[in-house]
């Protein structure tokens, strides 16, 4: 695959979005219309228990990921423990 190629297929890929939407690759329209396009697979998923008793949970949404993203702020979530 070429570069131009695998770029192409990580255009709404979390590590390059920022850079997507800043540069014009992306607009934030077409990544809204992408997001809501996307199964929900919620029941696909399960709770984590942390071996110092505290719950893993995803800090922020992906709608509030975008408008930090959006705002210039950073968009890598992680869990709080």
């Amino acid at each position: 695959m070429s570069l131009s190629e695998s770029l192409k297929s990580k255009k709404f890929d979390i590590r390059m979005l920022d850079w997507n939407l800043k540069n014009g690759v992306i607009t934030q329209q077409e990544y809204d219309q992408h997001m809501a396009e996307l199964a929900d697979n919620t029941a696909n998923s399960e709770k984590l228990d942390f071996e110092d008793g505290s719950e893993g949970q995803v800090s922020g949404s992906a709608e509030s990921s975008m408008e930090a993203s959006a705002n210039g702020a950073s968009n890598m979530h992680g869990f709080q423990h």
